[in-house]
């Protein structure tokens, strides 16, 4: 049965509402790239960075491209850029790899340290173990069939 282990980081500087990221790691790259399809902000990376890290980041409303400020800064608004805003933002692609990939947070921890909070989820998708031959076979018989 193998495992497959993502990591999901935010970091956010206490009273800067632009200093702040959420990255997330450990994703094969066919994975990444279906990420940065779905979430617009993700398309917007430095090209140094490696092809299966996502990442994004806050930046000034003069830098920032009308979709990230669509999809990023309406959540850091509406909560007033509080750290719960970078948790929600999280959250939310926390679910899309839940519901695309069928990940789940099996491990959080949080820090907070000269005046940055730091948050870690460590999520996990578990593959489907492919059924041996007695649980086909407790399996037709409790259908009634033979195929």
């Amino acid at each position: 049965m193998s495992v497959c282990t993502a990591t999901v980081t935010c970091e956010a500087t206490v009273g800067s509402p632009t200093s702040w990221n959420i990255s997330i790691f450990g994703l094969n790259e066919l994975q990444a790239k279906e990420m940065r399809n779905c979430r617009p902000e993700f398309k917007k990376r430095s090209m140094s960075a490696s092809p299966d890290i996502l990442v994004v980041e806050g930046m000034s409303a003069l830098d920032a491209n009308v979709e990230l400020q669509k999809c990023v800064n309406a959540t850091f608004d509406a909560l007033g850029n509080r750290p719960e805003a970078i948790l929600t933002l999280a959250a939310k692609y926390i679910n899309a790899l839940e519901n695309r990939f069928k990940y789940y947070v099996y491990n959080t921890t949080a820090d907070y340290i000269e005046g940055k909070s730091k948050w870690t989820f460590t999520l996990q998708n578990q593959a489907k173990p492919l059924p041996d031959a007695s649980t086909e076979a407790e399996m037709k018989s409790v259908s009634g069939g033979n195929n």
